[in-house]
């Protein structure tokens, strides 16, 4: 008898709740804090791993797209996520072990630490990219103009003496993909 695209689809949400739940007792295993998500039917599966004290989000979210395991960092368990999804290409990862190591249960083991240490170095670098911009923005020894605002007159020149001269059209106040942006154009 064929599959209709519910029962397939339905197969494919089970198995994608049971890689969540796989990689929920990896991150646990190793000491992390790991919220499940995967048991709402009427929301698509994911786990909210918790990020350790310093960031500006609580943690990332892991979930499933077709075949693809990715994670995006989310300001709590239960918001959106946002910024850049990071592909976790477990496959990519476990062939690079398999060259190595024959034995399957120390293959496996391995590619648990592979897991945990790349999300400890994922918060380690933004940790670190977080404070660098943190620290050019207050001190303005960043890029150029990042994270500055110029207040013009009405005759579109700026209040400050040390500020550009170019006509104002886009400033950004940060560095990030999340961060806002501000347009403005003189109408002169």
């Amino acid at each position: 008898m064929p599959t209709t695209f519910l029962e397939f689809f339905n197969r494919h949400e089970d198995q994608s709740r049971d890689h969540l739940k796989l990689l929920k007792n990896i991150f646990e295993e190793d000491g992390m804090y790991c919220m499940d998500f995967t048991k709402d039917e009427e929301k698509e599966p994911y786990i909210f791993l918790l990020a350790p004290d310093g960031l500006s989000f609580q943690g990332v979210r892991f979930y499933e797209k077709g075949d693809i395991l990715a994670f995006r960092a989310q300001k709590e368990p239960e918001t959106l996520p946002y910024g850049k999804s990071y592909l976790m290409d477990l496959q990519d990862m476990l062939d690079e072990i398999l060259v190595d190591e024959k034995d399957e249960t120390k293959a496996i083991e391995s590619l648990n630490k592979h897991i945990v240490k790349k999300l400890k170095n994922f918060f380690k670098q933004t940790r670190e990219a977080e404070k660098e911009i943190l620290d050019a923005e207050l001190s303005g020894n960043g890029m150029p103009n990042s994270g500055q605002v110029t207040i013009r007159n009405a005759d579109n020149e700026p209040t400050n003496p040390k500020a550009g001269n170019s006509d104002p059209a886009i400033m950004k106040t940060g560095g990030s993909p999340y961060s806002t942006t501000f347009m403005n154009k003189s109408s002169n």
